[in-house]
């Protein structure tokens, strides 16, 4: 199944690593939101709950609004 074996390439760090550079951009431009659409994340086979406990763990630590679209 390729959208499995593209699943299991997704790394939670560089994730979270991505999303640090993220934060550092939005807060030099005084922003604190973000739009994440979760298709994206499952047309690759990526688990829905554990990206959504991804995103709060994100939202959470960087104190950022992420807001999640479908």
């Amino acid at each position: 199944n390729k959208s499995a074996a593209i699943g299991a390439l997704f790394d939670p760090t560089l994730f979270l690593a991505c999303m640090y550079q993220v934060k550092d951009a939005l807060t030099e431009n005084e922003v604190n939101n973000i739009l994440i659409s979760l298709s994206s994340f499952i047309k690759f086979g990526i688990d829905t709950r554990a990206i959504l406990g991804l995103i709060e763990n994100v939202s959470n630590n960087l104190g950022i609004n992420i807001i999640v679209t479908v």
